[in-house]
């Protein structure tokens, strides 16, 4: 049953809860969770009590930089600001009721669009074109090998593939 406390403590356990809650998927309610009780170690014991919504992300963040035995990166801090504002307002929505949750349904299709995203095989159909990879032994144990090629290259596109692999030789054997 959803309760309506904005404490600190409530929602240090509705992080907790968060990826069984189906609100968001569970990678990112992960990513929201962590970076969120990453910046609430700023605020002490005595904070448990207080309303979570009188809180400032960005200080919040702000001490943690200075505090923290490795600062983190700009970029760092940027991501942790911007997941435990995120998960501050889906706590806020889902206390008052305004928040619906992840659907069966709508799992299922994340679920089946990661399993068609998995990396095929090099004899595998890619989007209706069959591939193959090409080894080639370039010197003594040295072998490069080219994948996804479709098994119908025209000699254009193998012209095409040879002036870009050209491109990036660094000398001749005769100007070294």
């Amino acid at each position: 049953m959803q309760s309506t406390g904005f404490q600190v403590s409530d929602f240090q356990e509705w992080l907790q809860k968060l990826p069984e809650l189906n609100i968001v998927n569970e990678a990112t309610a992960r990513n929201l969770r962590d970076s969120s009780l990453r910046l609430l170690t700023v605020l002490g014991p005595d904070s448990s009590h207080l309303d979570i919504r009188g809180f400032s992300v960005a200080s919040m963040a702000s001490t943690y930089s200075m505090s923290a035995e490795t600062k983190p990166s700009d970029s760092s801090l940027q991501a942790y600001k911007s997941r435990m504002q995120s998960a501050v307002d889906k706590f806020v929505a889902y206390q008052n009721g305004e928040l619906d949750t992840i659907s069966e349904s709508q799992s299922d299709k994340k679920e089946r669009r990661k399993v068609a995203s998995k990396k095929k095989s090099a004899d595998e159909d890619i989007v209706g074109i069959k591939t193959f990879e090409l080894p080639i032994p370039l010197r003594g144990d040295l072998i490069v090998t080219i994948g996804n090629l479709p098994r119908d290259l025209t000699k254009e596109e193998a012209k095409r593939i040879s002036l870009i692999v050209e491109s990036f030789a660094m000398f001749d054997n005769s100007s070294k």
